[in-house]
């Protein structure tokens, strides 16, 4: 039945697409709340992201609505996650009926949903030209870690002083755009080599077969 609603909700979803495509700003246009939200209750799923302001007149103001972006989507996704361990919770329950041991505790943690906050501050913005800026980050997770957690000694110092990153950002005709995000590594301080990491690189596709845990 939910797929039935779904299906009858597409030409409206389509006509709304095809609306939006007739006006362009260099802000983001209102969503259509109500409607994605019914279409994704017939589907079966939470509720849905919704676009957050989007400001690319600066570098900072980009990088900020690029955060925003990847709060409501973070948001969204753990929404997801608690509807799903509800929904599947009396089937995996019933893993003790074949488990025991180390195999039933370590999928104790399977469908557990974590509310990932981050804390980001911007401690430098360098202009290096006009069309070209390099922002500095120190990220820290907000929440921290559970009860049941241990920090390892090698994680210490980021959890505790921040991640550090950079962003790049180049200049277009419609705006700022992150180019390029970097993390620093401090093994590879140690190893003499550059201790920027790109988060982001294009490498060619491979395939290998995986198998989840049996």
């Amino acid at each position: 039945m939910k797929a039935i609603k779904a299906i009858l909700l597409l030409p409206l979803l389509a006509a709304l697409s095809l609306a939006g495509c007739s006006e362009k700003s260099s802000t983001a246009a209102a969503d259509p709340v109500g409607v994605r939200e019914a279409v994704s209750s017939a589907v079966g799923g939470g509720k849905a992201p919704v676009l957050p302001k989007i400001d690319t007149s600066t570098p900072d103001f980009a990088v900020k609505s690029w955060w925003a972006y990847l709060d409501e989507l973070t948001a969204f996704e753990y929404r997801n996650c608690v509807k799903l361990a509800s929904d599947t919770k009396e089937f995996v329950n019933n893993r003790s009926m074949l488990l025991a041991g180390d195999p039933l505790k370590s999928r104790e943690d399977h469908y557990t949903c974590r509310d990932l906050k981050i804390d980001r501050q911007i401690k430098k913005v360098h202009m290096e030209t006009e069309t070209r800026s390099v922002i500095e980050v120190v990220m820290r997770d907000a929440v921290g870690p559970r009860p049941d957690e241990a920090i390892p000694d090698y994680a210490k110092r980021d959890v505790e002083q921040g991640y550090l990153y950079k962003y790049v950002l180049v200049k277009t005709p419609e705006g700022w755009r992150i180019e390029d995000v970097l993390q620093w590594n401090e093994t590879n301080v140690i190893l003499k080599r550059d201790p920027w990491n790109r988060i982001y690189k294009v490498e060619p596709k491979s395939y290998y077969f995986h198998l989840p845990y049996q």
